[in-house]
Order: C-alpha cells, then sequence, then structure tokens
C-alpha cells in the first residue's frame, strides 16, 4: 500500500513538473498560446504554425507556394487598420500589396485577427476592398509551381453572402465566384457543371456561411481526354473534407495555364467591374497539385487551430 501510495504520489508531482516546464520555443509570432494544438494530451502545447513553417522546412513534404496569414503579426503590413502589404510568410516572396483607395481592412475581434475585403460598407459597394494586384507578379517570373492543377485552401467567413469574386484573373480567365450568395463556381470550363455551380448549404455542407469555415478548391486544366487520375481534375470540396461536392472528369479550365500568374484575391476589375462579397479571411494558401488525404488533414488541422 504504501509503495501504491508512493508511486502515485510521484506520478502527480511529475504531472505538476510538466505542466510547469516553460513551452518549447517557435521561430514563428503566433501567440501560441491561443493558437496552440495538445498534441499529446494537455502536456506540450504546439504552435498551430509550426504545422506550415515545419513542412515549409521538410525536404519532400507538400507544402504550399504562397501562403498569407493574420497568426503572424509581422506577416499584415497596416496603417490605421488599412493593408498596404500582405506578406507571403512561405519566404518565396510573393507579397501582394493593396491598392490605394481600396486596401482591404485589418481587424481585431476578441483574440481574433483577419483581413476583411469586398463590399464591407455602403461606401465600398461601387469601389470594393480588394487585392487588385496579381499574386505572383512580384517576381519576375510565376514559378513552375502554379501550373494547373493546383489548389487554393483557405479560412474564410462571408460575413454577408452576396454575389461577386472571391478570386479572379484577367479578364475572368480563372475565376471562383459565388451566385446570389447561394452556389459557388469555378469558371470558365469546358462543359456546364460548374458554372451551373454546387449550392453552399446543401451539396458542399456549410450550414452556416457567416460562421469561419474551411475552402478548398483545385483548377485544373486535365481530363479524361489524356492520361489522368481522377485526382488530378477540377473540383471544389465539401466542408468537412471528406469529398468534392462538385466534380466532373469531363471538364476542364477553358484557358489552360494562361493569365495565371495575375490571379488575384476579389475581383480584378478588369471586366464589367464585378465586386467581391464582404469577406473575412485569416489564412489563404495555394499548393502545387492536388492535395492528398493525408496533407489534406495535416493542413486542414491547422486551420482548425487559428
Amino acid at each position: 500500500m504504501r509503495a501504491l501510495r508512493a508511486s502515485s504520489l510521484m506520478l502527480a508531482l511529475l504531472a505538476l513538473l510538466l505542466l510547469a516546464a516553460p513551452a518549447p520555443s517557435h521561430s514563428t509570432e503566433c501567440d501560441c498560446c491561443s493558437k496552440s494544438l495538445r498534441s499529446f494530451g494537455f502536456m506540450f502545447p504546439e504552435c498551430a504554425t509550426d504545422i506550415v513553417t515545419n513542412a515549409l522546412a521538410t525536404s519532400g513534404a507538400t507544402k504550399p507556394s504562397v501562403w498569407y496569414t493574420t497568426s503572424i503579426a509581422s506577416s499584415v503590413v497596416n496603417a490605421n487598420g488599412l493593408v498596404s502589404q500582405w506578406v507571403d510568410s512561405t519566404g518565396n516572396g510573393y507579397d501582394i500589396a493593396g491598392v490605394t483607395g481600396k486596401m482591404p481592412y485589418y481587424e481585431t475581434v476578441g483574440s481574433e485577427s483577419f483581413v476583411r475585403w469586398g463590399r464591407v460598407t455602403a461606401q465600398d459597394s461601387a469601389n470594393n476592398r480588394v487585392f487588385q494586384t496579381g499574386l505572383f507578379s512580384a517576381l519576375p517570373k510565376a514559378p513552375p509551381s502554379i501550373a494547373q492543377p493546383f489548389t487554393v485552401l483557405l479560412k474564410m467567413r462571408f460575413n454577408e453572402l452576396k454575389g461577386g469574386y472571391v478570386m479572379d484573373s484577367a479578364l475572368d480567365q480563372h475565376a471562383f465566384h459565388v451566385d446570389l450568395g447561394t452556389k459557388f463556381h469555378l469558371f470558365p470550363t469546358t462543359g456546364g457543371s460548374y458554372r451551373a455551380g454546387a449550392y453552399i448549404t446543401t451539396a458542399c455542407g456549410y450550414t452556416n456561411a457567416s460562421a469561419w469555415g474551411i475552402y478548398e478548391w483545385t483548377f485544373s486544366s486535365e481530363d479524361t481526354s489524356g492520361a489522368n487520375t481522377a485526382n488530378n481534375w477540377l473540383k471544389i470540396m465539401k466542408a468537412d473534407g471528406s469529398a468534392p461536392c462538385i466534380s466532373n472528369s469531363a471538364e476542364k479550365m477553358s484557358n489552360g495555364d494562361a493569365a495565371l500568374g495575375q490571379l488575384t484575391l476579389g475581383d480584378d476589375g478588369g471586366l464589367r467591374n464585378g465586386v467581391t462579397p464582404d469577406i473575412s479571411i485569416k489564412e489563404f494558401m495555394i499548393f502545387p497539385g492536388v492535395l492528398s488525404t493525408t496533407d489534406r488533414t495535416l493542413f486542414r488541422r491547422y486551420l482548425d487551430a487559428v
């Protein structure tokens, strides 16, 4: 009995020591107290951004070509709440700039920070708050990894679910669009399935688009006409990432890899003076290719934590 009590006391003391031990240091500037993952019960906090930074530092790992985050304080350059620059945290140098007079807002509510753009106020309805410079315009040429297929993964919420562009490129050559606040579209494509769209709340499973959600879609110039696998086709994933909410292997993007260097967040302003919904975003990443189930689980784990 005494031995059992002694063992129990030693275990309790060990637990207290582990709780009191300082958390491991991290290379990022995230707040590891508010944005942490508990990988091994309650004892070993892991800074959420380590999931991405470790992937970036690991040879052979799946890693984003661009990464815009609000979890690293210095990545959002703003003055008086207007974002002049969002720094690419991959280190690849694809920093994206706000346009004078249309700069997005940087907002903090409680412990949450995010970038907000689109038709945020009545005054913005005719003057969208967007990044109308190409995502890959910061360097002389687009990286090879931007060739299709590539996957967009972001943590986003719709403050007001109306129609408009979440992503655009060179006069609608590549676009992700919300139609009247009810459907998601990828266009232009070689068939009509993606232009018809997928319902946000039913097919795609976003029961509350005004809450933070993880969004994922793949632009692809491949279809069944070539040597291909289902993993490389166009798709928009369901809210939980379990399967596509729209996927048609007989369709592909009409314009191939044309103008991908001019991808923008929000409407690019080049055609019909389009609009962008009132959107808040915490994280935005582009990956070469299509995410495997393992990689999807890993990076969604990160997005869930921030």
